[in-house]
Parts: structure tokens; sequence; C-alpha cells
């Protein structure tokens, strides 16, 4: 990927730089894969999983993965996702009522929810990864996702098979033309 698409900084967090592009009313995001790791629970190449699940469990917000841009001195994976507009955050009801009954989630700690393939965290009122949108539905932008044994053993089959990553990227990459 030649350059970032987006010329004005808008955003930078622990885990990504954000940058919002006016014309297409998108953000791109380029993302360290190496970030918050730790709380994931799982190795950084499986950032690419968690691109994948976000697109299921939040269809509304689907991330487009761009690809991998030389930013900040490192390698960065680059999604672009379409902007929300918003000026209210849900309550912490609010998002706990949704992810139980629309995704079938538990709480799991203060801000985590999950199954027992999945957690999603960093979702609570005082994060700016969950907004209200102008229809009053609730968005959720960029959740932490992490994977649970169950669903861990069967990626690292993927990422360990022969030619399994090199597929799962390939299969990314062309998702998007």
């Amino acid at each position: 990927m030649a350059a970032v698409p987006g010329t004005r900084y808008t955003i930078r967090t622990g885990e990504s730089e954000v940058r919002f592009v006016q014309e297409k009313q998108i953000y791109c995001k380029i993302k360290n894969p190496f970030a918050k790791s730790h709380i994931k629970g799982h190795p950084p190449e499986y950032a690419l999983f968690e691109h994948v699940v976000h697109n299921i469990l939040f269809s509304d917000c689907r991330l487009e993965f761009l690809g991998i841009a030389e930013e900040l001195r490192e390698a960065r994976m680059v999604y672009s996702q379409k902007a929300v507009r918003s000026e209210t955050r849900p309550n912490d009801g609010q998002i706990a009522d949704y992810l139980k009954r629309k995704l079938g989630l538990k709480p799991e700690g203060r801000y985590g929810f999950g199954n027992a393939s999945v957690f999603v965290t960093d979702v609570g009122q005082d994060s700016d990864n969950v907004l209200v949108d102008d229809a009053e539905q609730l968005r959720f932008i960029d959740p932490i996702i992490g994977f649970k044994p169950p669903l861990l053993r069967i990626l690292d089959t993927i990422w360990s098979s022969e030619n399994g990553s090199e597929a799962l990227v390939g299969h990314l990459l062309c998702s998007q033309k």
C-alpha cells in the first residue's frame, strides 16, 4: 500500500492512528497488531481474524481491509470504516442489553462480554468504541476482540497448516476487490 488515505490526523489510541477522509466520509485506521495483545490473549498475527470476527458481530460497522502499510516506522494493518454520525454515547445498561439480546454475549468483568468462543471488551459508556447513531441504534466501531481456547485451537490449526495463513491473507486481500 503506497499511502494511507486521509490527510487530517484525527485520533491516536493505544492501538491505532485514525484518519478521517472527508470526501468519502470514512475513517482509515492504521492498526498496530502488537498493541493490546496482552489483553486479547492471542498472537498479534491473529489480528486478521479479529477483523473477520468484528465484521460478523458488528456487520453494520464493517472494517474493510485495505492492506499493509509502513506507517509510524512499522508495518501496520490498514482498515477503512464508514463514519458514524453521533453526538451520543450509550450507557452501560444499553450496551449490556444489546450485546446480550442481539449477540448472546454475557458480561465478563467491568467492560467485557463474551461467549464460549470470543470476548469483546473496551465497550463501556466511558469508551469511545460504542456510539448511538442518528437512528438511535448502537454502533460498535472499534472494540477489542479476543479469542477463547476453543476458537484459539481452531485458529492455531488454520494458522499452522500448510498454506493456511497464506490462504487466509489471500482471501482477505481478494475479498476487498
